[in-house]
């Protein structure tokens, strides 16, 4: 009777260490994949900076109707995007407005949708236009309700710069 046993709580122990060895390599796929889209977005050397977090975004539609009124840029070109999150690279210290993989959110391109050139011929870093369908990878700014005009506009965060995945 006790050789039964024995032999049901080694059955019992093997099935539940082989559950945990599948579950482990499960898991490392996830990880590999999650560090194959890291690389393709970021340097490891490269934080992210404080109140902001780092993505890989697709533009999903321009917003063309909705210009800030006064007289900067985004009166007269568009700026603001909705943009779906493919991924999250990482978050900056103090970014305080987690954002979700797959969400959709609407963000102001401080320098305009259109080519920095146009607009800020003397810019270090010129910027590719902003289309529908483009992918990108950019560190997404909290603005607050008070800058910006976030209040009219209703978005919440802005990009500075941003490359183009292809």
């Amino acid at each position: 009777m006790q050789s039964y046993q024995r032999v049901l709580i080694l059955g019992l122990f093997f099935l539940v260490w082989s559950g945990c060895a599948s579950q482990k390599n499960g898991s490392r796929s996830d990880q590999q994949n999650k560090k194959e889209q890291m690389k393709i977005a970021s340097n490891p050397g490269e934080p992210v900076p404080p109140d902001n977090c780092r993505v890989i975004a697709t533009v999903l539609e321009i917003d063309t109707q909705n210009l800030e009124n006064g007289s900067g840029p985004c009166s007269r070109v568009p700026c603001l995007a909705t943009v779906r999150i493919d991924s999250i690279i990482g978050y900056g210290s103090a970014f305080q407005h987690p954002l979700s993989p797959e969400g959709k959110y609407t963000v102001k391109f401080n320098f305009t949708t259109r080519p920095s050139r146009e607009l800020f011929p003397n810019l270090e870093k010129s910027l590719p236009e902003v289309n529908v369908g483009m992918k990108f990878q950019a560190d997404l700014s909290a603005m607050e309700s008070l800058q910006m005009g976030t209040e009219n506009t209703g978005s919440r965060y802005i990009i500075y710069t941003y490359k183009v995945i292809k």
